[in-house]
């Protein structure tokens, strides 16, 4: 929703609770909120030229607000022929849209992609507390995990949002400020993310090889302590 002249909006989402309100900028103007039995939600004002309720915008708006219009990994935009395209780098395969080079999990990284509504979010996770890289590394280490996103952008990006299906509902918006990061085969990438795919991949691998090493020494540390051990009891018996 953007600003207008009629109302102004709050919407809250927590733990706890989820909750729109709005209320009148000018309480002399008259205004309803109704949905129909067709499941449309109308916004009327009454105009006192026409002496008639006068429709200041319903949902859906058009064809593109209809759940999953095009499918998973496809953007709607009316203005276009057809109204359904697939993202960059996902080619048509029947009637669904697919990555044109498949994953590899831990040879992936992330694109970035500009100006669409969020997927649906009916299989994702969020955390409120983390940073956007902290979040991409969940996102990378998590085979499952198709794409990220900012949680919050009010007052710039923070928290982390995850998904893990295929990402359904998305829509071209002429200004977005929300961007969400969509996993993708490294082949796929510009330099600058297959650098930090690369980066994620080597601290996975000295990660790896830390702990081997500390199990190791660890084995090593019982051996010996073991090995004292036995030759203090055994001269305790010998004397």
């Amino acid at each position: 929703m953007t600003e207008n002249p009629i109302f102004i909006y709050e919407f809250s989402y927590n733990e706890e609770e989820a909750y729109f309100i709005y209320e009148l900028i000018n309480s002399s103007v008259l205004h309803r909120l109704r949905l129909s039995p067709d499941g449309f939600s109308h916004r009327t004002t009454w105009s006192y030229e026409k002496m008639e309720w006068v429709t200041f915008f319903h949902i859906p708006a058009d064809s593109c607000d209809y759940y999953a219009k095009c499918g998973g990994y496809a953007s709607c935009n009316v203005n276009k022929s057809p109204i359904c395209n697939c993202l960059d780098k996902f080619v048509q395969n029947g009637t669904k849209c697919v990555r044109r080079t498949s994953l590899n999990c831990h040879e992936d990284g992330f694109l970035k992609y500009s100006g669409l509504k969020l997927p649906d979010t009916d299989k994702s996770w969020f955390d409120r507390t983390i940073s956007l890289e902290e979040c991409r590394v969940l996102c990378l280490k998590n085979c499952s995990c198709t794409a990220y996103a900012p949680l919050d952008i009010s007052s710039g990006a923070r928290g982390c949002l995850l998904w893990f299906d295929d990402l359904m509902d998305m829509k071209e918006l002429n200004s977005s400020l929300q961007d969400v990061y969509i996993r993708m085969a490294k082949t796929e990438l510009g330099s600058l993310e297959v650098q930090k795919s690369n980066k994620s991949n080597t601290r996975r691998k000295q990660e790896a090889i830390i702990i081997s090493s500390s199990l190791l020494s660890f084995g090593v540390l019982v051996s010996c302590l073991a090995l004292v051990f036995y030759k203090w009891k055994t001269r305790q018996k010998g004397s």
